[in-house]
């Protein structure tokens, strides 16, 4: 309990507007984590059968047009090579998730439980929020029992990573 409510005043502390108007908060790092490796390696390899398998499926300039659109809309940016050769990086792979009947046909998704080498993953170094699914039937309930309810529909949700 002690770690979530540390992690909860990191949380209050670290929320800050940029120059955008969007809300900035940290990531809940453990304080001592160990140094994430870098994985170009890994990253490379998984890119590569991510792209060799949408190929065949007919979906990679949609795949693209994905991360175009987030150049786009400030979400990510292209960064030089040679910015990376200096710095030490750890990537997030990521695959595509494909739903025909979504208003959101394909989206990419990271995977911050990829290790390398017997190293820990970005997963292993955050702290785990609380599982917020136990609270679903609670939230159900309160629907069923007061007199108004609010919803929302949420056609795309994006998060940006900053470091």
């Amino acid at each position: 309990m002690e770690i979530e409510k540390e992690t909860e005043k990191l949380f209050l502390n670290s929320v800050k507007q940029n120059e955008d108007g969007r809300y900035v908060v940290s990531l809940p790092w453990f304080e001592d984590h160990p140094v994430l490796p870098s994985n170009k390696g890994l990253s490379e390899k998984r890119l590569k059968n991510t792209v060799d398998r949408i190929k065949n499926l007919g979906i990679l300039r949609d795949y693209e047009n994905v991360f175009e659109d987030w150049k786009k809309e400030g979400i990510v940016e292209e960064l030089n090579r040679e910015d990376l050769m200096d710095s030490k990086c750890h990537y997030l792979p990521h695959r595509p998730v494909i739903k025909d009947n979504s208003t959101t046909k394909i989206r990419p998704v990271f995977d911050g439980s990829a290790k390398f080498k017997g190293s820990p993953s970005s997963n292993d170094c955050l702290v785990t929020g609380p599982n917020l699914v136990e609270l679903i039937t609670s939230l159900i309930n309160r629907f069923r029992i007061e007199k108004y309810g609010v919803i929302a529909d949420i056609r795309k949700v994006k998060v940006i990573f900053l470091y």
